[in-house]
């Protein structure tokens, strides 16, 4: 529709009952605007196409120049002619007349392609919900065709690809700019082979020297992956600060150090994150203690950059990985309890012997204990429990 014009008049209006009972076009604008003296806006639209095919718009404004609610739409016809809509300005071949697509259409398609729908299915859908072929109020209430529904889907891949284009931008040029601040924390961004981004502050790296090297004030680097938190992955390492006591517990705080943010735990990932510790604080290669959550890869990598470090697990994860491998061979309770009690007993158990030689006995002594333990549990005479302990927990 193209407008042709806009008429303006003003008219006097009796109103009764909310109802308008009469109206008259004043010759002149009034001097002043009474209760009963309304603006009446009169436009007028022709079709681009079909010349007898016209719109026109009745509105009535209060004295202030606001609408009321009183407006009168009327679509005109003059004489016999077809009516049809252009075609669209890009089309190369074809006449075939162009009809917008309402965006409440598209929202739903973009919705049913986010669901995992395909592009017929998501046809299908919406083509039944606006009531099929009989009863579709018009054609702005369906899709055009399934081409129309790959081109939204495309949209839609195009517009995350921007925005993750955009947010790594983003992220390296924060690390780029923090570069010339004098303790930055955003330290090192990799884009490939895969995503990692490490973040320190020169406190952490300073008090991580302190308690990590010291051979007569030692604590442990602690390494824990995080899971299901979102797209990434976040390794945190965490130390205590032994020169803090807890005034409640009466043991030395945890503090936070570098973060490694990533997508894989694999040992590429591990490997950047120790190799870029170690860089930015040459004296970290000396750690004494890493301790992880039985993951090798881990300690595999830290190892190393970091030589003389030795592994110690964290306890609760190896108790975990115990009562699940015992439950995994169909050794239940009470029998479970009693195994975790001959390695972590405190003072008689595995865990507190003091020495190599004093763990090698201990574990000696339990042999024949575990195995018919294991074999009156599992009602088998084949134990595979102390073996299996043996092999991957000794050291």
């Amino acid at each position: 529709m193209k407008n042709n014009r806009v008429q303006r008049d003003f008219v006097s209006v009796h109103i009764s009952d909310g109802e308008i009972s009469n109206i008259s076009v004043l010759k002149k604008k009034p001097s002043v605007m009474g209760n009963s003296v309304y603006r009446l806006t009169r436009t007028y639209w022709m079709s681009k196409n079909t010349k007898g095919f016209k719109r026109r718009l009745y509105e009535l404004h209060d004295s202030a120049g606001k609408p009321t609610r009183f407006a009168i739409l009327q679509y005109v016809v003059e004489g016999d002619v077809p009516i049809f809509t252009n075609v669209h300005g890009n089309t190369k071949t074809g006449n075939t007349p162009y009809v917008r697509t309402s965006k409440r259409v598209l929202a739903d398609i973009g919705e049913h392609l986010d669901a995992g729908k395909r592009a017929k299915e998501t046809f299908d859908v919406i083509f039944e919900d606006a009531g099929g072929m009989k009863h579709v109020s018009s054609p702005l209430e369906l899709p055009r065709n399934t081409k129309q529904i790959y081109n939204v889907k495309q949209t839609q891949k195009s517009a995350v690809a921007g925005k993750d284009r955009d947010s790594m931008f983003q992220l390296i040029k924060a690390c780029k700019d923090q570069q010339s601040l004098a303790d930055p924390y955003i330290r090192v961004v990799q884009c490939a082979p895969e995503f990692c981004c490490i973040c320190s502050s020169d406190l952490q790296l300073m008090e991580m020297d302190m308690f990590l090297t010291n051979p007569s004030e030692c604590t442990i680097m602690g390494i824990d992956p995080t899971f299901n938190l979102g797209e990434f992955v976040v390794t945190p390492i965490v130390y205590k600060n032994l020169k803090l006591i807890h005034r409640r517990t009466g043991e030395c705080p945890t503090f936070l150090g570098p973060v490694l943010i990533h997508q894989t735990k694999t040992e590429r990932a591990f490997d950047f994150f120790a190799s870029s510790i170690v860089s930015l604080r040459n004296t970290l290669a000396d750690t004494l203690f890493i301790g992880t959550d039985d993951e090798c890869s881990i300690f595999n990598s830290f190892s190393r950059y970091m030589p003389i470090s030795k592994n110690m697990q964290c306890q609760r994860h190896v108790r975990l990985n115990l009562e699940r491998k015992l439950h995994t061979l169909g050794i239940n309770n009470p029998y479970t309890n009693q195994f975790i009690k001959d390695i972590f007993d405190k003072n008689v158990g595995l865990a507190d012997c003091l020495t190599d030689t004093d763990f090698e006995n201990k574990l000696l002594e339990l042999k024949p204990i575990w195995n018919l333990r294991e074999c009156e549990s599992r009602k088998t005479t084949e134990p595979a429990f102390y073996t299996w302990f043996l092999k991957y927990k000794k050291t």
